[in-house]
Order: structure tokens, then sequence, then C-alpha cells
């Protein structure tokens, strides 16, 4: 987050910035369809200023992700600059930050590495995937488990990125790939381990449905192969043939293509599990989160932040006008349909409530 706030205020803009905020604020109508509900301060973490004690300890923390595995617990990862904080020390680290109460507070979680890459949560665990370069500048990534309840951070491994990859994690399994083949390992007991047929990876869509079962989609039948008994299922025979395929851990969705154009330009129809039409991707709304019946658009981000939401596939939206503070990247998370988080900047020229925050925001329905 601070990068982007440094960068302002060493140019000497940032009065410029301030004043033009405040006044698009107080020109905004007051909305009652969203409730901030969190608002986290990184000095509550660190209770110290940096750079020569001039700025907020925000201005030093570089989020790149936002992981939401339940209703309580939020996830940041990024880089934390060191030698704002200590000018003895030169170099990035990669970092998390772990909230239980719904973003009230954070808990710093060193990564142990130089660089952050990925994390995914799905269940009590995310994985988490970091880097540093070695002399050679060659990747070396380290695999690492953090328990959603006890925040406790679990070892996997450290690999060559040239040599091993890591993908499909379900919670509890994932796929490690290298140049001997592909198999199904169990990150907490890697003696349990299957093989994997190189043909269900082949599959230009696959999803890790748990505990071994992968489910694609081939023709117009929806297929299950369980990897530990090596057998293959037919769970659903399709009315239509798709261009498309979505499974969410819960449903299934499809997606045929109406229109596709020279320019870029396409027309998508939604289908649910059913085969009834839910509504349209186009290349307006391509982008926009979604969970079931639940759509946001929170690409309208600077000095006059808006989010727009719908409860009903986008036919009908509330627009929410963010009031008291910026959005300068479009950096979100988000728990189902029920709330985001994402990052606030205010202005209060010299005022110690100037700066970065940690925003959690309800929808209302």
């Amino acid at each position: 987050m601070g990068s982007r706030l440094i960068n302002i205020l060493k140019q000497g803009t940032w009065r410029i910035v301030c004043f033009l905020s405040i006044m698009a604020c107080s020109q905004q109508k007051t909305d009652n369809n969203m409730k901030w509900i969190s608002k986290f301060d990184f000095f509550d973490l660190y209770k110290v200023r940096v750079n020569g004690g001039y700025f907020n300890p925000g201005s030093a923390i570089r989020l790149e992700k936002i992981a939401i595995p339940n209703e309580n617990t939020i996830l940041l990862a990024g880089a934390k600059d060191e030698n704002s904080f200590d000018e003895n020390k030169k170099s990035d680290v990669a970092v998390l930050f772990a909230s239980n109460d719904k973003g009230k507070t954070y808990k710093e979680i060193l990564l142990n590495d130089v660089s952050f890459l990925y994390m995914e949560a799905k269940g009590d665990y995310t994985m988490i995937k970091s880097y540093t370069l070695n002399k050679d500048a060659i990747k070396v990534q380290k695999l690492q488990l953090l328990n959603n309840k006890t925040f406790e951070l679990i070892k996997v491994e450290e690999y060559l990125d040239k040599d091993i990859s890591y993908n499909r994690f379900d919670g509890k399994y994932i796929i490690k790939k290298n140049k001997l083949g592909s198999k199904l390992i169990n990150l907490f007991d890697k003696k349990e381990e299957y093989d994997v047929p190189e043909q269900l990876l082949s599959k230009k869509v696959l999803y890790n449905k748990g505990d071994g079962k992968f489910i694609y989609l081939i023709n117009q039948t929806i297929e299950e192969y369980d990897i530990k008994t090596n057998t293959k299922n037919v769970i659903k025979n399709l009315k239509r043939v798709y261009n498309y395929f979505w499974f969410d851990g819960n449903d299934y969705s499809f997606g045929i293509d109406d229109k596709v154009e020279a320019d870029g330009s396409f027309s998508t129809s939604v289908y649910n599990a059913n085969e009834e039409k839910l509504c349209d991707l186009t290349n307006e709304n391509l982008d926009f989160y979604r969970y079931k019946n639940f759509m946001c658009d929170y690409s309208n981000i600077g000095p006059k932040p808006e989010i727009r939401y719908s409860y009903d596939y986008g036919k009908t939206w509330t627009t929410h006008h963010v009031q008291g503070f910026t959005i300068l990247q479009n950096l979100f998370g988000f728990y189902k349909d029920q709330f985001l988080v994402t990052e606030g900047i205010f202005w209060h020229f010299d005022s110690p409530e100037s700066g970065g925050r940690i925003m959690v925001g309800e929808f209302e329905k």
C-alpha cells in the first residue's frame, strides 16, 4: 500500500491530491447501502513511524494479495520494506498479516523469504508460495501452509521453480510435477502419494474436487476421476454443448459464446447446473467479482471511488459512493456476498489520521 503513497508524497503533490480528494468527498451524497465495519491502521501494530519518523508504517508495506478463508479470518500478503524500519537493513521481506476478528486487528507473520508469490485459501489451510533468487538468478521457491485458525506456519518444501511445480491445492492434497511425472501428494503426510495420469492433466479445464477426485467436462458429459482408486464416473449428461465449464467447489456453471468479434468484444451466455440461463458475460463485466447471484463492480477507483453490486445477476444495481477516503489501487478481497476488504487512503494534511488503512465493508441487502 505504501509505495504508491510514498511516491505521491516524495513528488510533492500530496497537498493537491488531498485538496481534490476532500472536495470530491464533500460533494458525494450519503449512502447507507454499505457499512464500513473495520478501519485498521498499521501504526496500531508497529507503534512506530518509519523513514526517520515521518511516515505511517503502512507506507512501508506493499500488499499484493488478499485472501478470506472464512467470515472472521482475513489474510493480507505482500512485502515489507525493512529499510524503512531500520536503516541498517536493506532488502524487502515477504510478509503476511492475519486477522481473526474480521479486520479489527492483525498479526505480522514473516514468511522467511524475500518475495511473496501466491496464496490460496482452502478449508482450514492456506497455501503460500514465496521465493528468493539464487546466485544464478533462478527462483528458489518455498511452499508453506498456514493454519487458518491458529496461524501456525508450516514449511512444506524448498525447490527450484524450473524443476518442480505445485498446483491444484484442495486444502490437503496438491499435484506435484517434476521431470519424472506428476503425483498427488498429501501435504501433511508426504508418504501418501498417487500417480496422476498425464491424460488427466491434458484436460482443457480440470478442477480439484478434493480428496483425490477431479472433475472435467468432455463433450456433453461431466466426469469425475478418482486418482486414489483409478476410477472414472459420469456425474451428469448435459443437454447442450458448452464452450466453458466452471466449478467453484459446490456448484457447476457453463458458458456458450453467442458473439466473438474481431476487435475482441464478445458475449457469453452463462447457465447454472440445471442448464437454466443466469446472465451474460461481456467485455464490460468479465472482471466483476461473482458469487452465485451476487456481482460486484469495483473498477471505479481513484479520488471518487464507487462500488456497484447486484444480488440478481446484474439485472439491478446498487451504487455505493465511498466517502472520506480514496482507493488508489485495484486490490480487493471478497467473502461470498457479505463483505469486501480493500485499502483506503485518508487525507488529513499533517494529522496522524492521514495514511493508508485496511477497510472492511459489508454489503447491505
